[in-house]
C-alpha cells in the first residue's frame, strides 16, 4: 500500500497554505494507530528545517513555489492512502483542485478562477477569466515557478471565450484527473504540542 502526507501551513499564515506532499517509505506498511502517527511524524520531519532547506528532500513534492518555513505546532496534515487496484493511471496530470489552488494563490491580480466551463462547439473544461489575453499568458509561463511536471502538461489554454470586457480562457477537462480517482483520504489531523490530533 502506498501512503503520501499533504501538509498544509496554518499555524502562521492569513489564510491556509498548503505547502507540500510528502511520500511515505514503503516500511511503514500498515494503518495501524501507531503507525499513522509514525507517517505523521515522518512528514512533520521531512518539513522541517534541521541540517538543510526541507523543500530539497527526498520524497517532497512542493505545492508552492520557493521556499517554506518548517512545518509547527498549529499546522494541519491529511492523510491519503492510494486505491489498492493501482489500475488508474493519471497520465500525469494536474488534479482540478491543484489548478484552483494555484490559481487562488498565485494569479496576482492577472487571472480569478472562473471553474467548471462549457463553451462553444460542446467544449467541457475549467476556466479562468482575466481582462486581458497578456497577463493569461504571463500566469501561464509563472507556473513553471512550480517545477510541477503535471502543471507544465497544461500548457497554453484549449479554448477563449470573451466575456464582454473580460475574457475566459479554458483547459479541456481531460487534461485533469480526479485526486478520487488515484487516493482516498484516511483522515485530517493538527499538529499539536504532543502529537497529532484528529480533526473530525
Amino acid at each position: 500500500m502506498q501512503y503520501k502526507v499533504t501538509v498544509t501551513h496554518m499555524a502562521f499564515e492569513d489564510e491556509p497554505k498548503v505547502v507540500a506532499d510528502v511520500d511515505i517509505p514503503h516500511d511503514m506498511p500498515s494503518i495501524s494507530r501507531s503507525d499513522r502517527n509514525k507517517m505523521l511524524s515522518y512528514a512533520f520531519k521531512m518539513t522541517n528545517h534541521i541540517d538543510s532547506d526541507w523543500t530539497k528532500n527526498d520524497g517532497i513534492t512542493m505545492l508552492t513555489p520557493g521556499s517554506a518555513r518548517s512545518t509547527s505546532v498549529g499546522d494541519r496534515m491529511r492523510l491519503w492512502m492510494r486505491k489498492s487496484d493501482g489500475t488508474y493511471d493519471n497520465g500525469n496530470k494536474p488534479t482540478v483542485e491543484r489548478f484552483k489552488d494555484i490559481v487562488e494563490r498565485s494569479g496576482d491580480g492577472l487571472v480569478t478562477w472562473y471553474g467548471k466551463y462549457n463553451g462553444r462547439f460542446y467544449f467541457e473544461g475549467y476556466a479562468l477569466r482575466t481582462e486581458f489575453l497578456e497577463d493569461a499568458e504571463q500566469f501561464v509561463t509563472s507556473i513553471k515557478e512550480y517545477e510541477d511536471e503535471a502543471l507544465d502538461s497544461l500548457g497554453t489554454w484549449d479554448h477563449t471565450d470573451n466575456l464582454g470586457r473580460k475574457y475566459i480562457v479554458a483547459w479541456d477537462k481531460r487534461r485533469f484527473h480526479n485526486i478520487d480517482d488515484v487516493w482516498e483520504t484516511y483522515g485530517t489531523y493538527d499538529v499539536a504540542s504532543f502529537g497529532f490530533e484528529e480533526v473530525k
